[in-house]
């Protein structure tokens, strides 16, 4: 029997969220799906057995979003007062740590500091230390408006970074084992690609950086 899915969002109820349409959306939103998971287990530690939460992608006319998705049994009564639990109390505003986590990032950084200014990878963009903007995310919980100024961007080259993450590395990330975490997308339309990017792709493909599907990798495509 299949088991049944709760849909949540990929921030906390009174969090903003990467749009579908953001020309990261597909490495953002996976970082904000990986700390949602997170922020919710610290807050709901006492996960029934046999409950996992998950990070799916859905097709739509503009795009694939992300959800994260609880499955759990919904004749199971531990498994049921979980969901119901979690559904009813998720904290409206991320953590402390959610938070640095978060910013520990310098694409989503800068998208929560300048969210109208375009990210480029190779750039000096001056950075508030995270005191400074653990400072500024309580100003505005309370209400509070800081304005910053926008940045001066200057491009300069530097060396290709390698993209590569091994199928070890994701599955330590994911909480589970490399046997279970690649039997988790067996059967998968998308899945995610050996890449510390956070990329998709097809079973059989390749994400954006040229990172081959964790089935391929294994053998399995």
């Amino acid at each position: 029997m299949g088991l049944d899915r709760m849909s949540f969002e990929t921030t906390p109820p009174g969090e903003k969220c990467i749009g579908l349409g953001h020309d990261s959306y597909e490495l953002l939103s996976k970082i904000e799906c990986e700390t949602y998971i997170a922020f919710l287990l610290r807050n709901f530690p006492r996960i029934p057995e046999g409950c996992r939460f998950k990070i799916t992608s859905n097709p739509h006319d503009f795009g694939t979003y992300r959800d994260v998705e609880l499955f759990y049994n919904e004749d199971n009564k531990k498994h049921a007062a979980y969901a119901y639990k979690l559904d009813a109390k998720i904290p409206d505003k991320w953590d402390a740590e959610a938070l640095k986590r978060l910013m520990s990032f310098p694409e989503y950084n800068h998208w929560m500091l300048y969210p109208k200014t375009p990210y480029v990878e190779q750039a000096e963009i001056p950075e508030l230390n995270f005191e400074l903007q653990a400072a500024i995310k309580v100003v505005e919980q309370a209400g509070g408006l800081v304005m910053l100024n926008e940045p001066e961007i200057e491009v300069v080259e530097r060396e290709p970074m390698d993209t590569f993450k091994s199928v070890e590395e994701l599955a330590k990330d994911s909480g589970m084992d490399v046997d279970l975490f690649i039997l988790e997308y067996a059967f998968d339309d998308v899945v995610p690609a050996c890449c510390k990017y956070g990329c998709d792709t097809e079973p059989d493909g390749h994400c954006q950086h040229g990172n081959e599907s964790i089935l391929l990798s294994q053998g399995m495509c």
